[in-house]
């Protein structure tokens, strides 16, 4: 699967922040092999053509839906705070104390070097407080 890469990564961060709907997330690759196996056996054992087709759409439909929750769970539930620099483990630890929240800190070609927070937790304090940090170490 092209971009699974960003589906494993999206799906890990999700789980570390504890976003609602995430704690399904390390079952997805099992339920698409139930998928997979189920959709071979009924399309195997079916020998009406047109309705193999339709098995066969609707199923990878399910197994596409069910690869890509991962990705849509990151985009609907974190907030995504973009750094100048690699965020050090001692800022992220002294952020995480400063406002009760977990974070996750990444870096991709797409993004560059992140601070991932649940959008639930986030509030706009945490930019002027990363922007502070900034200013006064010359790197967060």
């Amino acid at each position: 699967m092209v971009g699974g890469g960003f589906v494993a990564m999206h799906g890990s961060v999700a789980t570390a922040l504890d976003v609602p709907g995430s704690w399904i997330i390390p079952y997805v690759p099992r339920v698409s092999f139930v998928i997979y196996i189920a959709a071979v056996i009924v399309i195997r054992r079916d020998q009406n053509l047109w309705r193999r087709g339709v098995i066969f759409v609707a199923l990878t439909v399910l197994f596409n839906t069910t690869i890509g929750y991962p990705t849509w769970i990151y985009n609907r539930s974190v907030h995504r705070i973009n750094l100048p620099h690699e965020a050090s483990e001692e800022f992220q630890s002294s952020f995480e104390h400063h406002f009760q929240v977990k974070t996750s800190c990444y870096s991709n070609s797409s993004e560059g070097d992140v601070l991932a927070v649940s959008r639930d937790d986030f509030s706009p304090e945490m930019l002027s407080y990363i922007k502070q940090t900034e200013q006064d170490d010359g790197k967060p």
